[in-house]
């Protein structure tokens, strides 16, 4: 499955007393729309609309660590050819 997104304009956006530059984008295989909020140069915020769901996620900060205190990987299974057969798959080319 081949994503392809096509760039569909730039706009500003006043939230009180910010301007955000929002960049839109279309899925055109599936539709959803994808829009890219910054402030300041800065990437703010995510839309994410397919049909009459929306999501949305707040950026608060970029680290080049996880706060382990809200991110953990315990219990985590590392997935190779031989666990994934186990699991009764066709092998990590299937996906």
């Amino acid at each position: 499955n081949t994503e392809k997104h096509t760039y569909v304009g730039t706009s500003n956006v006043k939230d009180g007393d910010k301007t955000y530059v929002c960049e839109e984008y279309k899925d055109e295989e599936s539709g959803i729309i994808t829009k890219y909020y910054f402030l300041d140069k800065t990437w703010v915020r995510q839309e994410t609309i397919d049909g009459d769901t929306i999501s949305i996620s707040e950026i608060r900060e970029f680290k080049n660590t996880a706060d382990k205190s809200i991110f953990s990987l315990k219990g985590y299974t590392k997935l190779d050819e031989k666990t994934l057969g186990a699991l009764g798959g066709s092998g990590l080319g299937g996906f």
